[in-house]
């Protein structure tokens, strides 16, 4: 633990991958139960898909969390933990601004590449209608 504190120290988080690659001699299968033990007794935190760090980041450290209609935080809540960087918008951010706030409006997520695939598959699986860029 106290190794991998060393790399934590500016409450940086670390991928999986880079954890097993600060300890080539100890085979990954048993780091990553180590990891599992970490987390497990509290000494360790989860903070996306194969990330990890010291300290408990607010589940919903997005800026104007607060201020997203439901529709739009159920989708930050549902892709927040895969890891990807995102960016999430809609017509909800014109809170204050408009008389009267469609019931229905599209959401805008801004996602990096490598998750593009990924999140659209699981976003369609809770039936939402998901486009990309291409479509």
């Amino acid at each position: 633990m106290n190794e991998l504190a060393e790399y934590m120290q500016n409450g940086d988080e670390l991928s999986i991958k880079r954890i097993y690659s600060l300890f080539p001699e100890i085979n990954p299968k048993t780091v990553s139960w180590r990891v599992h033990r970490l987390v497990q007794q509290g000494k360790l935190y989860k903070t996306g898909h194969g990330y990890y760090a010291l300290t408990k980041i607010d589940e919903h450290n997005a800026a104007g969390y607060d201020y997203l209609q439901k529709k739009s935080q159920g989708i930050y809540d549902m892709v927040i933990d895969y890891g990807y960087n995102f960016y999430i918008t809609g017509l909800d951010s014109l809170i204050g601004e408009m008389l009267h706030m469609p019931e229905k409006y599209p959401i805008l997520l801004v996602i990096e590449e490598v998750g593009i695939k990924e999140i659209q598959e699981i976003l369609s699986e809770k039936g939402l209608f998901v486009l990309t860029e291409k479509d």
